[in-house]
């Protein structure tokens, strides 16, 4: 099973993300078909532990974003 956040940032990694522009098309709005999704090569580690791990940094980071923003807004 693939963990969603090891998912999310797999694709918005660099190797992700340069496979996606090659499956797109489209002008203005680029898509991906469901061929194109299929066709995409996601490493997935052999130990769930790591997409775990991922998982974790993804929600501390989200969290510590979060907080930043709430000291920035003005009371």
């Amino acid at each position: 099973e693939l963990n969603p956040y090891y998912l999310c940032t797999f694709l918005n990694s660099k190797y992700g993300y340069l496979q996606i522009l090659q499956k797109s098309y489209g002008g203005v709005v680029p898509e991906i078909s469901q061929d194109g999704l299929k066709e995409l090569m996601i490493y997935i580690p052999q130990q769930k532990q790591f997409q775990v791990y991922i998982e974790n940094l993804v929600k501390k980071a989200y969290e510590k974003k979060q907080n930043c923003k709430t000291k920035v807004q003005p009371s």
